[in-house]
């Protein structure tokens, strides 16, 4: 099965205390263990470093594993 994920769902698996974070911990699982396929919209990694940005998430390591 292919799945959809939403930029909104990997910032869950960033930032601590999130909202259904449980839930897309999970599915991080799923996709690592190889249980799943996922797609994204093509701009979605540029969406994801603005999110965990908006987020506060440590400028550092945003820059460190998107290589900015």
């Amino acid at each position: 099965m292919t799945e959809y994920i939403d930029t909104s769902v990997v910032v869950k698996w960033f930032k601590e205390g999130e909202e259904y974070q449980d839930e897309a911990l999970r599915l991080r699982d799923r996709i690592i263990n190889f249980e799943t396929k996922f797609v994204m919209i093509q701009y979605g990694l540029l969406e994801l470093v603005r999110a965990l940005v908006k987020a506060k998430f440590p400028r550092d390591n945003i820059e460190e594993v998107f290589q900015i």
